[in-house]
């Protein structure tokens, strides 16, 4: 059993995928027929928390990593890396959504591929067009939806925005 009055924080490691191409396909049945459903991927945002913990039983110190996460709603089309990083912190303090326990200190390297690997195995959620939105009635002034804009025209400056990002440097 860790006694956690005595842990120590020593590292913080955030992984999101905001900034990839999140563009996906996924196979869903519509009134018994297969089809293949292409859309955007909603952000998600992945917080470890590296904690140095003793533990009586056998005692020495362990390792323990909380992981907390956040998901862009499937309504929202505007995001930010920092509101997803604040949300995915909160989780990781409040309710991980799994702890890990090493004898050895974890190197950075190995955090973020178990990060990255569990985003990876996260089902496909897409980002909801407002005729979905409008088909679940759902209020479209709940959600953070740019008006008088296209979707097509979003997705597009989306594109044009992550193009430039990378051509910068």
């Amino acid at each position: 059993m860790l006694d956690w009055l005595s842990k120590e924080l020593l590292e913080t490691y955030c992984f999101s995928n905001i900034d990839e191409d999140r563009t996906r396909s996924k196979e869903v049945i519509i009134n018994g027929r297969p089809y293949i459903k292409y859309g955007v991927e909603c952000a998600t945002t992945v917080v470890a928390l590296k904690y140095k913990v003793f533990d009586p039983s056998i005692n020495r110190h362990k390792f323990v990593i909380l992981y907390g996460i956040a998901r862009q709603n499937p309504g929202d089309l505007i995001i930010t890396a920092e509101e997803g990083k604040e949300i995915a912190m909160e989780n990781a303090l409040i309710n991980p959504v799994m702890k890990v326990e090493y004898m050895n200190d974890p190197d950075a390297f190995t955090v973020n591929l178990f990060m990255r690997a569990y985003v990876a195995g996260l089902p496909v959620k897409f980002v909801n067009t407002k005729q979905e939105l409008k088909s679940l009635n759902k209020d479209l002034k709940l959600y953070n939806r740019k008006t008088g804009m296209k979707s097509n025209e979003y997705y597009h400056q989306y594109y044009v925005d992550f193009r430039n990002k990378f051509m910068e440097d």
